[in-house]
Formats: C-alpha cells, sequence, structure tokens
C-alpha cells in the first residue's frame, strides 16, 4: 500500500470523526459518557494527525504544499471543536 493511500485512509476516518464530534459539541446538554466521547474522539484525531506526520517523513520526495495543507485543515478542525457554542 502507497503512503498517500494510508494517508488518504487516516483523513477519511479523521473526517468521520470530525463529524461525530461536532454532533456531540452541538448537543444542548452533555452527560458525564458525552464527555468522556468528547475527549476520546479529541484524542483520536491527535493520534491521526501524529501518525500522518510520521507517514509523511516516511515520503520525503511528497509536496510539502500537500503537506501544510493537511496540517492546516486538521489545526482547523481542531480549533473549531474546541471553540464553545
Amino acid at each position: 500500500m502507497q503512503i498517500n493511500d494510508l494517508i488518504d485512509r487516516y483523513q477519511q476516518q479523521a473526517e468521520k470523526l470530525e463529524i461525530k464530534l461536532k454532533r456531540l459539541v452541538a448537543k444542548e446538554i452533555k452527560s458525564a459518557n458525552d464527555q468522556q466521547r468528547l475527549g476520546i474522539i479529541q484524542g483520536q484525531l491527535m493520534n491521526i494527525d501524529t501518525v500522518i506526520d510520521d507517514l509523511l517523513a516516511l515520503e520525503p520526495q511528497m509536496n510539502q504544499t500537500n503537506f501544510g495543507l493537511i496540517i492546516q485543515t486538521l489545526k482547523r478542525r481542531t480549533l473549531n471543536n474546541n471553540q464553545p457554542n
């Protein structure tokens, strides 16, 4: 499997987690379980970010512009999800 394919899979997984995170953040009243799920999802997104960084380091000829765009997208998602409604 190509590194780019792995990166695409992790990005897709991050997008799915992003949707779950937005649903939980949008909930008016959050239970203790909801708070725990929020933390777990945010942790998973941070892990995905780290894995993508590591995969990009394995592919030295990869375009640095793509790297910058991926990181900006992941950071924007994290910032958007941490803002109170």
